[in-house]
């Protein structure tokens, strides 16, 4: 996959919309109680911006990967 994917204009906002709500999730499930209790750490805000980090880039590759399956479709309709 090429990095240009991870900044390409059209897939940003779809990507930050997911992050954010799958992000938030997971924040809420892995660290709601040590927020509440406030106990964060240095590991676990590394792991809170993993929570969103992953997220986007998971649906960057996926629409990537997607991209990628279309296209070859496509060629080999062409070539028929």
């Amino acid at each position: 996959m090429k990095i240009k994917y991870l900044y390409k204009s059209d897939w940003v906002l779809s990507a930050l919309k997911v992050a954010l709500i799958v992000g938030s999730i997971l924040f809420a499930i892995n660290h709601g109680k040590a927020v509440y209790e406030n106990t964060m750490n240095t590991g676990r805000w590394v792991s809170v911006l993993l929570s969103y980090v992953v997220p986007y880039c998971v649906y960057i590759i996926g629409k990537a990967s997607n991209m990628k399956v279309i296209s070859k479709e496509e060629d080999q309709l062409n070539k028929l």
